[in-house]
């Protein structure tokens, strides 16, 4: 069985020395003003536990996709499936307390965050000394919390077929970073492609997230959410200007300004604004909050920015940002969501609801983050990023003339950039399937816990011609975005059936992660190990499936309400006489006998027929 999924390339960056000299200033003030600490992993450390890991092409003969054997598509949803299985592992480490949003937010952070990292002869290596450490260490306030030696993520993850396919998959999900086509293309497999036009030769950005699920929908940095959350610990302090840049830099001369940065800010906008604001040409601006899309329908591996930049400043750095303020702030005015667990804050915020406070109208949620936006400080806002941007002048970022003045008009301006471009963040906000735009608390959300057992197309005639396999993928990615995922309640298993066969051939058993069935689609021909291309007939695949329903147990089944099974059979081939791949009269008899066994809801299934007109109904039981 496989759960997760991806494909790697290999970019090189180069940069000028005063680049690299901005950049590690305001990433050593972000690490100064957050009591950063010098214990988590380096960009050496980084390379030797996810290089082996991740960053191979190859690995058992078989080709990684963003080093996984199955890829599994970069959304929240399979996101939130993961974190959900790390927070349980780590709970029975610990005796089954687990750990709170906030040391959650830590732990991910200092063992998957590793930003901005170059490549170099194939190797991974920091941009400047000490770089990543800065990035990547938070705040060792909260080690504390850990007890004296935090697990490492492969301790924890015991399941050794999937171990490293869940490591990577967090790790890019997390470690952002926008790459360029790879220097020697002929080393690897990459999916660029020769025509310098087209949009796989386009930057890609890493550390992306999909938040429903949608080709066209909104996209989120989710380590620059969690840095909100980890910033708010109590034993964080507000700092003066003067003292950060004393500690950083003794030799920068008397200090004039009188302000102070907060924690909360300067992990979130603080860090990601002032640091633009100063790192590019005042003409260079409008290309902070760039975006970009997704190169595949039914597996999102693959985010491709519109056009070149030189910040980092995206679209969905600063969406992650954002989000990491709103929560931040959140957590600080009320107490009891900082005791929730991390995946239940994040799958709140990202779901239709949001997190409920005080009304349904007011709710925390990513539908809402322009008016979230709006309401805060604007003056404390603008404040903060110039404070930043005056800190990263004393620091060396402005060379000459009134350092402080000259900081504060750029970030000024920059924060106008992101103002001005917030609205066109919100790309879900206006859809009323995403985000309904109305909420009636006396209505309780429509939530019951599903089983969907999915019974592929894996004849070869549809694994190996693209555009139907394609089509395969499109049509997995489009059922399973609108259904509400979570680990033992509602979860997709995928099927293949194989030629002279007696089982079904499992492939995903049991999963919340929605973007891992479009993927599989894609990819049945890397899973040599079982053997998951070819196809029985139509009357065999619903003899096997009559076996695979009657033995499948949900979780759900010993609590109140029986979680509602739906079985999806896909058939891409061309249509036999008599309307079915087979046998008329066998395959009635085997519908006859799947009807006797599991007697479904008939005028539902005929009422999904009537309004997709494009399904074609096999049977109404």
């Amino acid at each position: 069985m496989h759960e997760a999924c991806w494909k790697t390339t290999h970019c090189k960056r180069r940069r000028t020395s005063s680049q690299k000299m901005r950049l590690l200033s305001f990433l050593l003030v972000t690490g100064c003003l957050l009591r950063v600490g010098w214990c988590l992993m380096d960009g050496t450390q980084f390379s030797e536990f996810f290089k082996p890991r991740c960053f191979t092409p190859v690995k058992d003969n078989r080709h990684l996709k963003m080093g996984q054997m199955l890829p599994a598509g970069f959304t929240i949803s399979s996101f939130l499936d993961k974190l959900q299985l790390l927070e349980q592992k780590l709970a029975e480490r610990t005796g089954g307390n687990p750990l709170n949003a906030i040391d959650m937010a830590v732990y991910v952070l200092r063992t998957f965050y590793h930003n901005d990292y170059d490549w170099e002869n194939l190797g991974i290596k920091d941009n400047v000394p000490r770089l990543r450490s800065v990035v990547h260490n938070v705040m060792n306030v909260e080690m504390a919390n850990l007890k004296e030696r935090p697990y490492s993520p492969a301790e924890v993850l015991d399941d050794q077929q999937r171990k490293d396919d869940d490591l990577c998959f967090i790790m890019f999900s997390l470690a952002h970073n926008v790459n360029r086509t790879i220097v020697r293309p002929d080393r690897f497999d990459t999916y660029s492609a020769i025509d310098e036009d087209d949009i796989t030769k386009r930057p890609r950005e890493e550390g992306v997230l999909s938040v429903t699920g949608r080709k066209e929908g909104a996209v989120v940095a989710l380590g620059r959410t969690l840095m909100g959350i980890a910033a708010t610990h109590r034993d964080l302090q507000p700092k003066s200007v003067k003292d950060v840049v004393k500690v950083l830099s003794p030799g920068a001369g008397e200090v004039a300004s009188d302000g102070s940065l907060n924690p909360l800010y300067a992990a979130t906008l603080g860090s990601v604004v002032a640091g633009a604001s100063l790192a590019l040409k005042p003409q260079e601006l409008k290309t902070m909050g760039i975006k970009g899309q997704w190169l595949e329908h039914g597996c999102f591996l693959e985010y491709k920015l519109d056009q070149d930049t030189n910040t980092s400043a995206t679209l969905a750095e600063i969406n992650g940002a954002v989000d990491g303020l709103i929560l931040g702030t959140a957590m600080n005015k009320f107490p009891d969501i900082r005791n929730w667990n991390l995946s239940t804050v994040l799958r709140m915020y990202y779901g239709p609801r949001g997190i409920v406070t005080t009304s349904p109208s007011q709710a925390l949620s990513h539908c809402r983050r322009h008016d979230l936006f709006n309401a805060i400080n604007n003056n404390e806002l603008r404040e903060q990023v110039q404070n930043f941007a005056v800190t990263l002048a004393y620091m060396g970022l402005v060379a000459t003339g009134d350092k402080e003045t000259v900081a504060k008009e750029r970030a000024s301006r920059a924060i106008n950039v992101v103002k001005e471009k917030i609205g066109g963040m919100d790309r879900d906000a206006s859809n009323p399937e995403v985000c309904p735009s109305s909420m009636n608390e006396n209505q309780p959300e429509c939530e019951t816990p599903t089983d969907l057992l999915v019974v592929l197309d894996t004849s070869t005639d549809i694994i190996d011609y693209e555009t139907k396999r394609d089509l395969q993928s499109e049509i997995l990615a489009m059922i399973t975005k609108w259904v509400k995922l979570q680990p033992g309640i509602s979860t997709v298993s995928l099927f293949a059936s194989k030629r002279n066969s007696d089982v079904l051939r499992d492939i995903i058993s049991k999963s919340a992660a929605a973007g891992c069935p479009g993927c599989a689609a894609l990819y049945l021909r890397d899973l040599n190990d079982i053997s998951a291309v070819g196809s029985d007939s139509d009357q065999d695949v619903f003899n096997m499936l009559n076996n695979v329903v009657s033995k499948h147990v949900s979780p759900m089944d010993e609590r109140p309400g029986v979680a509602s099974r739906v079985v999806v059979y896909l058939n891409l081939r061309k249509k036999a006489k008599g309307g079915v791949n087979g046998n008329q009269r066998q395959v009635e008899e085997a519908l006859n006998k799947f009807r006797v066994a599991h007697p479904g809801n008939g005028a539902v299934i005929c009422t999904v027929k009537s309004e997709k007109k494009s399904l074609r109904k096999v049977d109404t039981r």
